[in-house]
């Protein structure tokens, strides 16, 4: 993965907090399954280009649900925008596959993290 400006260490750094705390994200900890890194997703063989730096699979109301997790660790114009771009192909996989799963960004502002869910 390309990072942009020597992002790394504080994309690393999100990663890590969402990790060891997915109440972050809405998910408690007992009910969390499975969590996998940078989990590619494919479409007849061919995968698109997006890839979730978190794939979260967790006990919900309706059985299994998934999360997928999309980190920006900056948060100028262009890097929402990426975001949001990501974020919509993450949203079309969902959508043609029929899946029990939502998209969530995660980008840093002056108060904390800020979630952008899709």
């Amino acid at each position: 993965m390309a990072y942009l400006r020597g992002s790394w260490q504080r994309h690393e750094e999100l990663k890590a907090e969402l990790l060891a705390n997915p109440e972050l994200l809405g998910i408690a900890k007992k009910d969390v399954i499975e969590i996998q890194e940078e989990y590619p997703l494919s479409r007849r063989k061919r995968t698109v280009f997006a890839r979730p730096d978190l794939s979260i699979t967790y006990r919900c109301e309706r059985g299994i649900c998934r999360t997928f997790v999309e980190i920006k660790s900056g948060n100028c114009k262009r890097a929402r925008q990426n975001l949001a771009w990501q974020l919509a192909k993450i949203n079309k996989f969902i959508r043609h596959h029929n899946l029990h799963a939502s998209a969530v960004g995660v980008c840093p502002s002056a108060s904390g993290l800020e979630l952008i869910v899709l």
